[in-house]
C-alpha cells in the first residue's frame, strides 16, 4: 500500500518536470532582424510599425547612425535594442494592421504576412521548418536559438470610404462661432478616419471650454450606405450656458500679500471662464520665487450653473535666504561664494539677490600647481578674481509673462591666458515666457572695462599685430563695451542639472554699435545645443554642439596719438576660444586653435638672435615656451559622450572631443579630435567630475613673440615647428602622459 507521502511525491514529480518539457517543446528564441511592408501607401512603415506589437531589431538611437555609424557597421549590443520574434502575436498583429486601417477609412483591407529566415543555409521561409524530421538533433535546435527572421506584413488597402458629407449642427444657439471649426481635421472628399474625427470633436470642446461653455458637449453619427464606400456625419454641437469666473479665492497667504497672487491670474470675476487661463496662471505662480507650490481648482456652483468659483492655493517660501560655497577647480583653482536673497523686496514679490564670490585662491602659492594647472602661467592671472553683483527680479511687469530685470556689478575676470579685466556695469532686460519650454530674454548691458597690461600685451601684439606699449596702454585704458543682447532658450530635457532625456537649445545674438553707447562695435551669433538619449537605466548617451561668429563691423581708436584706427579689433572678452573642461579636453584651458609662442629673450636667447632662439628651443625644449591662446572669429566645438551608471551616485564616462577656432570662417579647416574619459560623484552641488583628455594633436607651425629687456615685444619673422610631446623623442610611456590633459570640476561639462 502506498503510503500518502509517497502518493504526494508520485504526484509532484510530474508537475515538477511540466516546465522542463514545455521548455524543451517550446520553439527556440529567434531574433526578428526585419520587419517590413509592402502594399502600403497611404502610411508609412514607421505609423504601422507602432501599431503592432511585434518588433525588429533596432539601432538605440538615430545619433549611432550619424554622426557615429555603429549600427550600419557594426552587431554591438550597446548600439542596438535586439528584438525576438513573438510567433503568438503574428495572427493579433494582423488584427491590430486591419483595425488600424479600419479606423482611418481603409475598410476593405486585407493583411497577410511572410515569415522568411534570415541565416544564409535556411531555404526559404517559415513552411520550410514543416519538412524538417524531427531526428535533426540537439545541434540543430541549439542552431536555431541563433537563427534571425524576416517578417514582412502584405497589405492590400483597397479603397477607402470617403466623407460623402459633413455637416454642423447646433451652431446657430451659439452668438460667436469665429474659429471654433477652425481647422476641422476632416473635410469631405478625405477618406472617412474616426480617430481624426475624434480629435476634431475634442478639439471643438476645448475651444468652447476656453471661452466658456463648462458643460459642452460633442456628439457625432454617421451613414455609411450598404455596399458603398461613402459615408455622411453628422456633428451636433450642445454647448450649454456659457459660464463666467464667479468668486476667487486666495489661501495659503501669510507673510506676503493676497494681492500678489491675484495679479499673476490670467483671469478676473465676472469674466468668461477659459481652461487654458487656468493652466498659464498656475505657472505663473509657481515662477514667483515667493511662492514655493501653487495650484488652482475650478468648481461649477450647484445653485447657478453659469459660474464657476475659483480657489488659489499656493505655499510661501521663505522670504529671506542665505547660502554659501566652496569648490575646486583646474581653472579657478579654490572658489568661496555666498549670496543673500530677498523674496518680497518692497513687495509684489520682488526678488533681490545681493551674491559675492572669490576666485584664485591658492593659485599663486601653487604657483599653477595641480589642482590650479589652468588659471594661466603668468603670476598676474593667479592673482585672486572676485566680483560682487546685486540682481533685481520683478515676476510681473506688464502682463504675468513678463519679467523685469536689473543687475548691477562690480569684477575683477581673469580668462587664463588671455586677459585679466575689471569691470563696472550694469544690466536691464525683459524675459518673456512664450510657453512652459521656451523662454526669450532682451537686454541691454553697458559696462565700462579696463585690461591689466601686463596680461593682453601678448594677446594684442599676437592676434592684432599691436606690439608697442603705449598703443597697448592706450587699448586697455577703461572703455565701454554696451552690447543689445537677444537670447532664446527651449529646454525639453527631463532635469536640469544632469538631463538623461531630451534636448536644449539656445541661440544667441549680440550687437554694440556708436548708438548703444559702446566704444567696441561688432555683431555676434552664437548657438549652444545639447541632446540627451537615456539607452537603458545604466546607459546615457549625450551630444553637445556649440559654435559662433563675431563680425566687427566699425572702426575703434587705438593709436597713442588718438588717430590711428582698426575695424579688425574685437574685444577679447567677445572673441571665441576653445579647450579646456567644458570644450574640447585633449587641451588646456583656452588654447585650442590659433595660438602663439612666447619667449624670454633675457633668460633664453641671451647673445642669440630671436629667429635662432626660438627655432633651437622648439628642437631642444619646446616645452619651455609659453603657448598663449590667440582666438579667433569663429568656433564650432562638439562632444560625444557615453556615461555609465555605476551606482545612483558614481558615473563612469567615455568621450570624444573635437572642434577648432578660427580666425576667418570662410577657410575652415580640419577639427581636432581629442577622445577621453573620466569619472562623475553626484554631490548635493552637482556632480563633481575628473576628466582625462587625451591630446592627439603632432607638430605644427606656430608664430613666436619675444619679451624684450625694455618690456616690449617683438614678433619673430617666422614661426617654427612646435611639438611640446615628441620634440626630444621620448619613450612611449612617457609620450601618452604628456598627452593627457586632466580637468577636475564641478558640474557635467555640457
Amino acid at each position: 500500500m502506498i503510503g500518502v507521502k509517497s502518493r504526494a511525491l508520485l504526484v509532484a514529480v510530474p508537475l515538477l518536470l511540466a516546465p522542463a518539457q514545455l521548455r524543451a517543446q517550446a520553439p527556440p528564441e529567434r531574433e526578428l532582424a526585419k520587419l517590413s511592408f509592402e502594399g502600403n501607401e497611404a502610411f508609412s512603415d514607421k505609423e504601422l510599425a507602432a501599431a503592432i506589437v511585434n518588433k525588429a531589431t533596432s539601432c538605440k538611437t538615430f545619433l549611432f547612425v550619424a554622426p557615429i555609424p555603429l549600427c550600419p557597421f557594426t552587431d554591438w549590443g550597446i548600439a542596438h535594442n535586439r528584438r525576438n520574434l513573438n510567433a503568438k502575436e503574428l495572427p493579433l498583429d494582423m488584427l491590430r494592421l486591419r483595425v488600424f486601417y479600419r479606423q482611418r477609412g481603409y475598410r476593405q483591407v486585407v493583411v497577410d504576412t511572410l515569415v522568411e529566415s534570415g541565416r544564409d543555409d535556411s531555404e526559404d521561409s517559415e513552411d520550410a521548418g514543416a519538412e524538417d524530421s524531427e531526428d535533426a538533433g540537439a545541434e540543430d535546435a541549439e542552431d536555431a536559438k541563433d537563427a534571425k527572421v524576416h517578417v514582412t506584413f502584405l497589405i492590400d488597402e483597397q479603397a477607402p470610404t470617403r466623407v460623402r458629407s459633413l455637416s454642423f449642427e447646433g451652431l446657430s444657439e451659439l452668438s460667436d462661432t469665429v474659429g471654433l471649426l477652425e481647422g476641422f481635421p476632416l473635410e469631405e472628399g478625405d477618406p472617412f478616419d474616426v480617430l481624426e474625427l475624434q480629435r476634431g470633436k475634442q478639439e471643438i470642446e476645448n475651444r468652447l471650454l476656453n471661452i466658456g461653455f463648462v458643460g459642452a458637449a460633442v456628439l457625432s453619427e454617421y451613414f455609411i450606405p450598404r455596399e458603398e464606400l461613402e459615408a455622411d456625419v453628422t456633428i451636433t454641437v450642445m454647448a450649454g450656458d456659457r459660464a463666467r469666473i464667479g468668486s476667487i479665492s486666495i489661501q495659503g497667504t501669510e507673510k506676503v500679500e493676497e494681492s500678489l497672487a491675484r495679479q499673476f491670474l490670467a483671469f478676473r470675476t465676472g469674466e468668461y471662464y477659459s481652461e487654458q487661463k487656468i493652466r498659464d496662471s498656475q505657472l505663473s505662480l509657481l515662477d514667483v520665487a515667493a511662492f514655493r507650490f501653487a495650484s488652482i481648482e475650478a468648481t461649477q456652483r450647484e445653485d447657478v450653473d453659469t459660474l464657476v468659483d475659483v480657489t488659489v492655493t499656493v505655499t510661501e517660501a521663505n522670504l529671506n535666504a542665505f547660502r554659501t560655497g566652496a569648490g575646486l577647480s583646474t581653472t579657478e583653482c579654490g572658489v568661496l561664494e555666498g549670496d543673500f536673497s530677498h523674496r518680497n523686496f518692497l513687495g509684489e514679490g520682488r526678488l533681490l539677490t545681493l551674491s559675492g564670490r572669490v576666485g584664485n585662491i591658492g593659485a599663486e602659492a601653487l604657483k599653477g600647481g595641480f589642482p590650479c594647472s589652468d588659471v594661466g602661467n603668468d603670476p598676474v592671472f593667479q592673482q585672486f578674481t572676485w566680483r560682487a553683483s546685486a540682481d533685481f527680479d520683478q515676476p510681473y511687469f506688464i502682463s504675468e509673462k513678463n519679467r523685469l530685470l536689473g543687475e548691477v556689478f562690480f569684477e575683477r575676470e581673469s580668462v587664463p591666458n588671455i586677459f585679466v579685466s575689471t569691470s563696472v556695469g550694469a544690466a536691464i532686460g525683459i524675459s518673456r515666457r512664450i510657453n512652459p519650454r521656451l523662454t526669450t530674454t532682451y537686454s541691454y548691458r553697458p559696462q565700462l572695462t579696463s585690461f591689466d597690461p601686463k596680461s593682453t600685451d601678448i594677446f594684442f601684439c599676437a592676434s592684432f599685430g599691436i606690439c608697442d606699449p603705449d598703443d597697448i596702454e592706450v587699448l586697455t585704458e577703461p572703455r565701454w563695451l554696451s552690447p543689445i543682447v537677444a537670447t532664446f532658450v527651449y529646454d525639453r530635457t527631463d532635469t536640469r542639472f544632469n538631463p538623461t532625456r531630451g534636448y536644449r537649445v539656445t541661440p544667441q545674438a549680440e550687437f554694440a554699435a556708436s548708438f548703444t553707447g559702446s566704444e567696441y562695435r561688432y555683431v555676434r551669433f552664437a548657438l549652444d545645443l545639447a541632446a540627451y538619449q537615456k539607452l537603458s537605466p545604466q546607459w546615457v548617451f549625450a551630444f553637445h554642439l556649440r559654435g559662433g561668429v563675431v563680425e566687427p563691423s566699425q572702426s575703434i581708436i587705438f593709436g597713442s596719438d588718438g588717430q590711428a584706427a582698426s575695424d579688425e579689433i574685437v574685444n577679447p572678452a567677445k572673441r571665441f576660444y576653445g579647450g579646456g573642461a567644458n570644450s574640447v579636453r585633449g587641451y588646456r584651458q583656452n588654447l585650442l586653435g590659433p595660438t602663439v609662442l612666447v619667449m624670454d629673450s633675457v633668460t633664453q636667447c641671451a647673445d642669440t638672435p630671436l629667429q635662432q632662439c626660438a627655432i633651437a628651443l622648439a628642437d631642444t625644449a619646446a616645452n619651455d615656451f609659453d603657448e598663449r591662446p590667440k582666438g579667433g572669429n569663429g568656433m564650432i566645438e562638439g562632444s560625444f559622450e557615453f556615461r555609465y551608471y555605476l551606482t545612483r551616485r558614481w558615473q563612469l564616462v567615455g568621450f570624444l572631443d573635437w572642434g577648432d577656432v578660427y580666425n576667418d570662417v570662410t577657410t575652415l579647416e580640419r577639427p581636432s579630435f581629442t577622445p577621453g574619459a573620466g569619472v562623475r560623484f553626484s554631490s548635493p552641488i552637482g556632480p563633481i567630475r575628473l576628466d582625462l583628455g587625451y591630446n592627439t594633436q603632432g607638430p605644427r607651425l606656430r608664430e613666436v613673440v619675444a619679451e624684450l629687456e625694455d618690456g616690449s615685444l617683438s614678433q619673430v619673422p617666422l614661426p617654427v615647428v612646435y611639438d611640446p610631446v615628441g620634440f626630444d623623442e621620448p619613450s612611449l610611456f612617457k609620450e601618452f602622459f604628456r598627452r593627457l590633459r586632466v580637468h577636475f570640476a564641478i558640474g557635467q561639462a555640457f
